[in-house]
């Protein structure tokens, strides 16, 4: 499995390089942005993928489909967006005809990324839920992870904070579940935070996104846009709290 998660990994970076060999202007710009998200090598030491198959040819067939998703994430993150969902769309109905929950979900996010990229926010919902149900069924806690602090934040700018409020726990237990990791624990909080903000909340908000900031700072010092969010998000409450001052004023 270690095997496996090492092999993702290995292709995410191969995809990376091949398309920056001889790219336009458009993909190098985003370059950066793309190397920055490429998912550590730590994280295989517990890929964690129940039902894999145990013969030979089942097992080939699904590492080649499993590098072959992972390398739609270094795609997505140079843009091709529209290319990415179709071809997700495509590894996500496979695995489910092949009982494959874990590679579904993680298709299916994929999906659901480049549905909510493209703005087209009802598909991605869609998307964002289908991928946390393979997940669960998997037992894939990462990926169900993944899919939640997607979909809640997009309920929250859509104006469905109703929706996402209710989606709070299912999230908060599947970080619990995925070992309480700093950087999921960091989304969930910035989720909160701005779903108290857009309660009006606006103490309750600055408090959780104060603590999401000390997390990032102290936990993820090299993930300079988490922190960079996180900033943005505080400067985002202190305007709002600014300008209800002066309303009551």
């Amino acid at each position: 499995q270690r095997m496996a998660c090492l092999g993702q990994r290995r292709a995410e970076l191969a995809t990376l390089v091949e398309r920056l060999i001889g790219a336009d202007a458009s993909v190098v710009e985003r370059a950066t942005t793309a190397v920055g998200q490429l998912p550590a090598i730590a994280e295989c030491i517990d890929p964690r993928e129940p039902g894999r198959p145990a013969d030979p040819e089942g097992r080939r067939q699904y590492q080649a489909m499993s590098e072959a998703i992972a390398a739609l994430n270094v795609d997505l993150n140079l843009g091709q967006r529209q290319e990415v969902r179709a071809s997700a769309r495509g590894f996500a109905d496979q695995a489910e005809r092949n009982g494959w929950s874990r590679l579904a979900a993680h298709a299916r996010y994929l999906e659901g990324r480049a549905a909510s990229l493209s703005q087209d926010y009802p598909a991605a919902r869609t998307l964002f839920e289908a991928a946390a149900r393979a997940a669960a069924d998997a037992g894939a806690d990462d990926l169900a992870v993944a899919a939640w602090v997607n979909l809640i934040p997009m309920l929250i700018e859509s104006g469905q904070s109703a929706d996402a409020r209710a989606l709070l726990t299912a999230a908060d237990t599947a970080v619990r579940r995925n070992g309480n990791r700093p950087d999921d624990r960091y989304e969930l909080l910035e989720a909160e935070g701005m779903l108290r903000a857009s309660d009006g909340a606006l103490a309750e908000a600055r408090t959780l996104l104060t603590e999401a900031l000390a997390l990032a700072q102290r936990d993820l010092p090299a993930d300079l846009a988490a922190q960079i969010q996180a900033l943005a998000n505080l400067a985002r409450i202190e305007s709002e709290a600014e300008d209800n001052a002066a309303a009551v004023a």
